[in-house]
């Protein structure tokens, strides 16, 4: 089976009866190393902090990233050693995209509910209302993309010129019923060009994982990719769902 680079988190589909939710998706450079885990270091670090401050969630990141790079290579030494090609990337290290989105309840607030996110590369926020796409952030269609996102460096030494400073933040406020969906850069385009097309890809995605849908994610997607709908490359996609009580 083909290795996901993709992370997200949390991990699990849950309810939640709080006045904050935080909420990541972040995708890992294929021509990393290990850059699955980079990716899953990034998402944890976001979830588990109070800050929006990229620079801050990556300096924690990177310090369990060298944690983990170190027992890996412990345990790689006493069972298989790396391979050339491995070496080859290791000094490098991984390379991932970050979207994280902060939701806050406050009803008694003049601001009301509000919703902030942070993004560096390609992966994307969509904020949907019935069937209306109310924002998107950071790109804004199906045109922004390229083959070269500015990406988050394990390695400090191979971060990108100003990548941190390139980091895109967006606030905005939220009503009940309100979806929020993340996703890494094969499912945004996709959503992108079927907005640009005048369909809503909304209602199918608002189905899923409910008795209403007519496939299961496994297989929608590959549908997808048998008919060249969507790029055949890791695909993540998170719904958040504020419903009636969510901040009670």
């Amino acid at each position: 089976m083909q290795e996901n680079d993709d992370a997200y988190a949390p991990l699990e589909i849950f309810d939640v009866r709080a006045r904050r939710l935080r909420v990541a998706v972040s995708d890992g450079a294929t021509e990393g190393f290990q850059s699955g885990r980079w990716a899953t270091h990034l998402v944890h670090e976001f979830v588990r902090r109070r800050t929006l401050d990229v620079a801050r969630i990556t300096t924690r990141a990177r310090d369990r990233w060298d944690d983990w790079l170190r027992q890996y290579l412990e345990d790689r030494s006493r069972t298989r050693p790396l391979h050339w090609y491995e070496e080859a990337g290791l000094e490098r290290g991984a390379f991932a995209s970050l979207i994280g989105l902060d939701v806050e309840a406050h009803p008694h607030e003049v601001d009301g509910d509000r919703w902030q996110a942070i993004a560096l590369g390609d992966s994307c926020l969509f904020h949907v209302r019935d069937l209306d796409l109310l924002a998107t952030f950071p790109l804004s269609g199906s045109a922004d993309f390229n083959n070269r996102p500015v990406l988050i460096a394990s390695n400090m030494s191979y971060e990108h010129a100003g990548s941190v400073g390139a980091t895109c933040r967006v606030t905005g406020s939220w009503q009940t019923d309100d979806t929020f969906y993340l996703a890494t850069d094969a499912m945004a385009r996709w959503l992108f060009t079927q907005v640009e097309e005048g369909r809503e890809p909304w209602s199918i995605l608002r189905d899923l994982d409910t008795e209403d849908q007519m496939k299961v994610f496994d297989e929608w997607i590959a549908e997808l990719r048998s008919i060249d709908e969507l790029k055949n490359d890791d695909v993540t996609l998170v719904r958040v769902d504020l419903t009636a009580g969510w901040s009670q």
